[in-house]
């Protein structure tokens, strides 16, 4: 389903997002997004055990920016080695080199 997922779970977000090296230096975050949302404009809602709904981009607004530095990893968890900013933006948003 396109659009952007949200929850209103604080441990189902961070469980998405997945641990990044920024600066390569071993030392790990997690970055979450705080969003505002209209619930009456959701296209799509699931449940996986937590709530899940989706919207389309136009209906969503970053409130927040939740950085947690040095997290701890879990075994066989998901990380990114590196920080890749030419994945962050669409290729037509990119700032030229």
């Amino acid at each position: 389903m396109k659009g952007v997922y949200v929850t209103p779970s604080k441990a189902c977000a961070t469980g998405y997002a997945i641990p990044q090296s920024v600066f390569k230096d071993g030392i790990y975050h997690r970055v979450v997004l705080e969003v505002l949302v209209n619930t009456m404009k959701k296209t799509h809602s699931v449940d996986r055990g937590y709530r899940q709904w989706v919207f389309p981009s136009n209906e969503v607004t970053l409130v927040a920016v939740w950085i947690h530095c040095n997290v701890g990893l879990n075994n066989g968890e998901p990380r990114l080695l590196n920080w890749e900013g030419e994945l962050e933006l669409p290729r037509s948003q990119r700032c030229a080199d």
